[in-house]
C-alpha cells in the first residue's frame, strides 16, 4: 500500500493560490500511471476540502475522515492506470470552512462525472478528451486563466475579482485553408522556389493550403545542398521531408502553422552517422528576440504577435508528424555482453616532451609524465598570468582513441582539474580540443573517438596553477595503417539495436557504472563486419558492466544508446554572453492536436536562464491527446531536457539525454494530466 498525505496548509495555498489543487491535492493520483510489477492499493489522504464534499455529493462530516483511492493489478501487469481507480463512496465528506464559490457546479459535476465513468464498474474504456477540458468563458483549471479569492492575484497579475477574463487569445487552432491539405498534390521544392538563390534574404514562407516537398532524396535536384534563410522558415501550408533526404536548412527561425510532415524511412535502414549516410540538419543561429504572428490567412490572425526568442523552433496551430528513424529501432538498451580485444599500445611512452615552465627544479622535467612511472612527475609555474601547459610529440601521425591522465600522488591532487586537449597535426596546426571537466582522482581516462588524427597532444588546465601531471598516456593506432581487428571490441546489445546503429563513425554512449555522476563515455563503431546482435567499436575507454556479469541483477548493467540521428535540430554555438543560447522546441497554446516527433538528435538546445526556453516543450496546450516525443536525443543541452506545461496526454518514451544542464524530464506545475513518461534515459545530467 502507497500513501499519499497533503498536508492541510499545503492544500489551502493550493485552493486559494494554484486551482490546480484539484489535480495535486485530490486527482493526482487519478491521472498518472505508475509503473510497477506489483502494487494492491493506492490511499489518497485529503485535508478538509469542499470540492470533495461536492463532488461526492455527500454532507459534511469529520474533518479527520479521508478520501480513499484504490485500484488493483493483474499479475505480471507492468502498469497500473489510476485514472480507472474507484472511490470509496461509503466514506462520509469531509468538513470545510470555506466554499470555493468561484469554482461552478457545473465544473465540478464534470470532474466528478469524469471519475465515476472511467474509474468504477470495470468500464476501462480510455477517454478521447482530457477531463478538464472545460469550454466556458473561463477555465479554472489553467493557470493563465483563473483569479484566486481574497487579494485577487493571479499568476497574469493583479486584477479585480469580478474582471471577467478572456483566454481565447491564447490557443492557436487549426487553418480552415488546410482542410484539404492530405488530398494536395505536393510540388517540389526546386519547381517551388529558385534553387539558384540559396540565400534568401527574406522569409520562406510555403502558403496555406499549399504542399510542398523538399526534393534533397537520392539523386534529387537538391540532394546535399545547403539552404540559409536570413529571415526563417514558415510553414503554414505543408512540407513534405522525405525519407533519405540529405540537406542542411540555416534559419532564424521554424514556425509550423501548418503541416510539417517527414515518413519514416524503410524497414531495416540504418540510423545515419555524424560522418556518412544523407542527414536533414536545421540549424537554428541568431541573437535577437523573434516574434511570432500568425499568418493572416489562418483563423488566428487576430491574435496578435508573440515574442518566443531566438533560435526558435515553433508549432503554433500546426502539426507535426516527424517519424526519422525506423520504428524497429530502440531508443537504448542494456549491455548485454562485452568481447575485449588486444589492449591498445601506449603511444607517449617515451616519447619528447616539453612543458611551458619548470618551477624551482621541482619535479623530474616533462619528459618524466611520459617514464611509465607513476611515482615521478613533472611541475609547472604556479600563477604566472598564463595557463601552463605540457605536450608530448607522438613522432607520427596516431588516430587517437583514448588519454589517460595519472596525478601526482603525494599531494596536490586537486590542482589538475578542468583540463582541456589540444590536437596537432605534422605540421603542429590544431585540428581538435577537446574541453573536460572536474577532477581526475588519481587517474582517469578520456574518450576521444576515432576521427581524431595528431602528432602532437597538448594539455592545459582550468586556471593559472601549476600544472602536475604524474604520467600521460595516449592510445591510438598509426593512421596509415588503421587499427588491427584484434584491438577492436565488440558490444553485444541485440539484433534490433545491432542492425540500427552499424553505420560506421557512429557515437554511442554508454553511462556510468560507477558512485561517478560523469562517469559515462563515448565510443565510436568501427567500419567492421560484426557478428549479429553485436557492433564493433574502437577500444572502450574502460570495462564496462554488462548483464552477464551483474549475478542475475540487469539493473546494474550500464545502458547503450546511439547518440546520432538522421535529423537534426541544432541551434548554432555562440560565443561570450550568448554562449548558451541554444536553440529551443515549443508546441504553443495548440489543444486537440496529435503532434508526433520521433527519431531527432535536438543538439545545443535549451536557453539557459531563459524561462520556457527548452529542448522540448509542450506549453499550455491543453490536451493534445496522443501526442509522443519518442526516440529523440537531447545532447548538450544548456537548459532541460523535455518540459510538459499546463498539457495534458503526452506519451514521453525511450528518450535519451546526454550531457545536459538542470531538471531533465520535467512537468512544470503538477497540473499536468495523464501524461506518461516511459522508459527515457538520462546520463550525465549535470
Amino acid at each position: 500500500i502507497i500513501w499519499f498525505y497533503c498536508p492541510t496548509k499545503y492544500c489551502n495555498h493550493c485552493y486559494h493560490q494554484h486551482l490546480e489543487a484539484l489535480a495535486t491535492c485530490f486527482f493526482f493520483l487519478t491521472m498518472v500511471r505508475f509503473e510497477a510489477t506489483a502494487l494492491a492499493a493506492l490511499a489518497l489522504y485529503l485535508p478538509a476540502s469542499s470540492a470533495a464534499d461536492r463532488l461526492r455529493g455527500s454532507s459534511p462530516s469529520s474533518p479527520q475522515e479521508a478520501v480513499v483511492v484504490t485500484a488493483s493489478v493483474e499479475e505480471n501487469n507492468p502498469f497500473i492506470d489510476i485514472q480507472r481507480a474507484g472511490i470509496d463512496r461509503s466514506l462520509a465528506s469531509i468538513h470545510v470552512e470555506s466554499e470555493l464559490s468561484f469554482v461552478s457546479d457545473e465544473q465540478l459535476g464534470a470532474l466528478g462525472e469524469y471519475i465515476s465513468r472511467y474509474s468504477v464498474d470495470g468500464n476501462t474504456d480510455i477517454p478521447e478528451t482530457c477531463p478538464l477540458d472545460y469550454e466556458g468563458d473561463v477555465d479554472p483549471y489553467h493557470p493563465d486563466s483563473y483569479t484566486t479569492l481574497g487579494s485577487g492575484r493571479s499568476l497574469m497579475g493583479e486584477m479585480d475579482m469580478d474582471q471577467e477574463m478572456d483566454h481565447s487569445h491564447m490557443h492557436y487552432v487549426q487553418s480552415e485553408c488546410n482542410a484539404m491539405l492530405d488530398m494536395a498534390t505536393c510540388v517540389d521544392w526546386s519547381l517551388w522556389f529558385d534553387t539558384n538563390n540559396i540565400t534568401m534574404s527574406s522569409e520562406v514562407k510555403i502558403p496555406c493550403g499549399e504542399c510542398v516537398t523538399l526534393d534533397a532524396g537520392p539523386g534529387q535536384d537538391m540532394e546535399g545542398l545547403t539552404l540559409e534563410f536570413e529571415q526563417g522558415l514558415n510553414i503554414v501550408g505543408k512540407l513534405v521531408i522525405p525519407s533519405g533526404a540529405d540537406i542542411q536548412l540555416i534559419t532564424k527561425y521554424v514556425f509550423v502553422q501548418g503541416v510539417l510532415e517527414m515518413p519514416p524511412p524503410p524497414a531495416g535502414t540504418p540510423i545515419s552517422s555524424e560522418d556518412s549516410g544523407p542527414k536533414v540538419k536545421i540549424t537554428l543561429y541568431g541573437t535577437e528576440e523573434v516574434i511570432f504572428n500568425p499568418d493572416e490567412a489562418t483563423e488566428n490572425s487576430h491574435k496578435g504577435g508573440e515574442a518566443v526568442s531566438a533560435k526558435a523552433f515553433v508549432v503554433a496551430g500546426g502539426r507535426v508528424d516527424v517519424r526519422a528513424l525506423d520504428p524497429g529501432c530502440p531508443g537504448w538498451v542494456k549491455l548485454q555482453s562485452v568481447t575485449y580485444g588486444a589492449a591498445l599500445p601506449n603511444i607517449a611512452l617515451n616519447k619528447p616532451a616539453t612543458q611551458s615552465s619548470t618551477y624551482n627544479n621541482a619535479g623530474d622535467g616533462a619528459s618524466s609524465a611520459v617514464d611509465g612511472n607513476y611515482n615521478s612527475f613533472t611541475h609547472t609555474n604556479c600563477w604566472k598570468g598564463i595557463n601552463e601547459w605540457w605536450k608530448v610529440d607522438l613522432a607520427d601521425l596516431y588516430t587517437i582513441s583514448s588519454i589517460t591522465v595519472g596525478n601526482r600522488l603525494d599531494c596536490c591532487g586537486g590542482r589538475f582539474h578542468d583540463a582541456t586537449f589540444y590536437f596537432y597535426d605534422e605540421n603542429d596546426e590544431e585540428v581538435y580540443v577537446m574541453p573536460t571537466s572536474g577532477g581526475i582522482g588519481n587517474k582517469k581516462s578520456f574518450s576521444v573517438g576515432a576521427s581524431v588524427d595528431a602528432r602532437y597532444v597538448k594539455v592545459t588546465i582550468g586556471d593559472q596553477d601549476c600544472l602536475q601531471i604524474g604520467e600521460f598516456e595516449v592510445y591510438g593506432w598509426k593512421a596509415s595503417e588503421g587499427i588491427p581487428l584484434e584491438n577492436m571490441d565488440r558490444l553485444h546489445v541485440g539484433e534490433e539495436a545491432a542492425n540500427c546503429w552499424k553505420s560506421p563513425g557512429s557515437r554511442i554512449m554508454l553511462t556510468s557504472d560507477t558512485y561517478e555522476w560523469d562517469d559515462s563515455h563515448i565510443e565510436v563503431v568501427a567500419d567492421v563486419p560484426s557478428e549479429p546482435g553485436t557492433i564493433a567499436v574502437y577500444p572502450l575507454t574502460k570495462k564496462k558492466s554488462a548483464v552477464d556479469e551483474t549475478f542475475g541483477y540487469p539493473d546494474f548493467a550500464v545502458e547503450v544508446a546511439l547518440l546520432d540521428r538522421s535529423l537534426i535540430i541544432e541551434g548554432a554555438k555562440d560565443e561570450g554572453e550568448f554562449a548558451t543560447l541554444g536553440g529551443h522546441f515549443i508546441v504553443l497554446h495548440t489543444p486537440h492536436v496529435h503532434q508526433h516527433l520521433e527519431g531527432a538528435l535536438l543538439q545545443n538546445m535549451g536557453q539557459q536562464g531563459k524561462l520556457g526556453r527548452y529542448p522540448l516543450h509542450f506549453h499550455m496546450s491543453e490536451c493534445v491527446h496522443g501526442s509522443t516525443l519518442s526516440k529523440n536525443v537531447i545532447w548538450k543541452s544548456n537548459q532541460r531536457c523535455v518540459v510538459v506545461h499546463g498539457s495534458h496526454n503526452v506519451t514521453v518514451s525511450e528518450n535519451v539525454a546526454f550531457d545536459t544542464k538542470g531538471h531533465c524530464f520535467m512537468l512544470e506545475d503538477g497540473g499536468e494530466w495523464d501524461n506518461v513518461f516511459y522508459k527515457n534515459l538520462g546520463a550525465k545530467v549535470g
